[in-house]
């Protein structure tokens, strides 16, 4: 994923003074690509938990993102203070971040089997 390399590189460079604007605009559509990914992927997760709770499909998901998750919880808390450092404004990003957040919290807390 373009978005995802992309991100990591920023994160780990962490320097948005000295982006382009074209790349800085780039940067922030995929600080947004990332988040509205968690978006649709805690969507499809509640949907299984709903229906089949501790189901095969779900804990398979389960393991596959839980990984990212908490990695990525925490990398675009700091991407997105080097976003807003640059913008010079906050992000208009807090329906977006939820999902990730919601998703964080059952992985930390060993919930896994429902969101809340």
């Amino acid at each position: 994923m373009a978005a995802r390399d992309r991100l990591t590189t920023f994160h780990q460079r962490g320097n948005a003074a000295q982006l382009s604007g074209t790349d800085f605009d780039r940067l922030m559509l995929d600080y947004f690509t990332l988040l509205w990914c968690f978006e649709r992927i805690e969507a499809g997760r509640y949907l299984l938990a709903g229906r089949w709770r501790k189901s095969g499909p779900q804990r398979y998901l389960d393991r596959l993102i839980r990984w990212h998750v908490l990695e990525w919880e925490q990398s675009l808390n700091k991407v997105r203070r080097l976003l807003e450092a640059r913008l010079d404004a906050p992000l208009d990003d807090r329906d977006s971040r939820q999902a990730l957040a919601r998703l964080h919290r059952v992985f930390l807390g060993g919930r896994w089997h429902m969101l809340t």
